[in-house]
């Protein structure tokens, strides 16, 4: 008689619980604070020690998760292709952050803005991120603002109406025959006069450079934490929804 053969279909099933609570879960609540790095303003200082934190801590999960899983290079587990993931995420997200920093601290001493990066960065794309530049801002106050003059006020104390008649003529100024001369005392004053005005608009127009500079590392910080949003969002759902597109496709 032929030997008895009994036959069993084992259906294991892995329950992801603990692998959700203890490491997918704090992956993503970490991996969510790198974004925070494009809201944080350029002049505090800890936009790349955030970032650099962030990585660290998903290394120490990438360490912990290698002594869990098996060791084969057959497959990579769900768990470990979404930690390499954020670590290539979170690498992108500094280096954009180092990058922005550069760009916020440019001056006209160090940097010149080329013509298509003051069209594309400072007349574009501030009309579609909602972002006014810095001289149309300062216009819109000044716009909004109270006047403390009148402009009637103004004409009269100028001479351009005079005795509630209308007429726009100034009184005429008689010609000066002779020419005062300037002492060399008076002469050395105006000349030093003049180079500190120059000074003041050499530095205000620095300053306006500066300005533009720091309104484009502002924007492009803009547009990252937009666009990074929506890259993890995005890459979060696909990898996490891979396993039910598997089993629909083996069950069909």
């Amino acid at each position: 008689d032929p030997l008895p053969y009994v036959y069993f279909d084992f259906i294991l099933m892995r329950r992801p619980l603990f692998y959700t609570i203890n490491l997918i879960i704090p992956c993503i609540l970490i991996t969510s604070l790198s974004v925070l790095v494009f809201y944080l303003p350029s002049d505090c200082g800890e936009k790349i020690t955030l970032s650099i934190s962030v990585l660290l801590a998903l290394t120490v999960f990438l360490l912990l998760i290698a002594d869990i899983i098996p060791s084969t290079s057959l497959d990579i587990p769900l768990i470990g292709r979404y930690l390499m993931f954020t670590m290539i995420f979170v690498t992108i997200v500094t280096v954009m952050t180092v990058y922005v920093g550069n760009i916020h601290f440019r001056s006209a001493a160090t940097h010149v803005m080329t013509p298509w990066m003051r069209f594309v960065f400072l007349e574009l794309l501030p009309k579609v991120m909602k972002m006014p530049p810095p001289g149309e801002e300062e216009e819109g106050e000044e716009e909004d603002g109270p006047r403390s003059w009148d402009a009637l006020e103004m004409r009269k104390r100028d001479g351009i109406i005079n005795n509630g008649t209308g007429s726009t003529e100034r009184p005429p100024v008689p010609p000066r025959s002779d020419q005062p001369k300037l002492s060399s005392d008076l002469k050395e004053g105006v000349e030093n006069a003049k180079v500190i005005s120059d000074h003041f608009k050499d530095q205000d127009d620095d300053s306006a450079v500066s300005d533009e500079w720091r309104f484009m590392a502002a924007l492009i910080d803009r547009i990252c934490l937009w666009l990074f949003s929506i890259i993890l969002l995005v890459g979060t759902v696909v990898l996490f929804a891979e396993p039910w597109y598997e089993d629909s496709f083996i069950s069909a």
